[in-house]
């Protein structure tokens, strides 16, 4: 059982806003705790960070090694947040990641969740800029929240089966079997890539490279 996060930024670039963080608790029914920059004001981040720091290291996020944790860690001056976003992003479970480490290439959450849940996101990010320049924070919070209840989902099913289903461009569904310990703190997804055949790709992605600026914030 994992806490799940997901966010909801002004960009894809450190140190661009993030509006929305969004934590959910598979044990509740209704997403568990939404914080954002309208409500907590210089304080969603931090407030955000130190829920899932008390989580014990059962955090789990799609993409959050690369993405989340990096745009959380940029978007505060607290040195000791910083840390906290660098060893939650080390520690978590990074589905996406994890995923990427043992076949060699990236794949969607929406791929996932229609495949394995039956039903896929209800929405997408492209138009969140604007709609926060509109006002519609709530319109944004819901579909932060509800893309963390996908992750929390996803979590579950391959905590569950051992494997997680998703649908491919081509529109066939694959099945991916978990490994034995089924998920894995991201550290050691990474560590694995090494494992990897990528020798059929033209461009293979650094994949080990996603925590790069986790490891360089703790040696600071």
């Amino acid at each position: 059982m994992a806490l799940a996060m997901d966010t909801e930024t002004a960009g894809l670039d450190p140190g661009d806003a993030v509006y929305v963080i969004a934590l959910h608790d598979p044990r509740c029914s209704s997403h568990c705790a939404v914080f954002d920059i309208d409500r907590h004001p210089g304080k969603h981040v931090p407030l955000a960070v130190d829920a899932m720091a008390k989580w014990a290291g059962e955090v789990c996020s799609f993409n959050g090694t690369k993405f989340d944790f990096h745009m959380l860690a940029a978007a505060t001056d607290d040195v000791f947040v910083k840390r906290q976003c660098a060893t939650l992003a080390l520690e978590h479970t990074d589905i996406m990641l994890q995923f990427a480490a043992a076949k060699g290439y990236y794949a969607s959450l929406e791929s996932f969740a229609r495949a394995t849940l039956g039903h896929g996101k209800i929405g997408t990010g492209a138009a969140v800029v604007d709609d926060w320049a509109l006002g519609k924070y709530d319109e944004i919070r819901e579909y932060c929240a509800d893309d963390a209840k996908l992750t929390s989902e996803l979590h579950e099913y391959g905590s569950a089966y051992g494997r997680l289903k998703r649908v491919t461009k081509s529109g066939k569904t694959q099945i991916w079997a978990l490994s034995r310990a089924k998920w894995l703190p991201a550290w050691l997804a990474i560590d694995s890539t090494s494992q990897v055949d990528v020798s059929w790709m033209d461009n293979p992605p650094d994949i080990a490279a996603a925590a790069d600026w986790a490891v360089d914030t703790l040696a600071k």
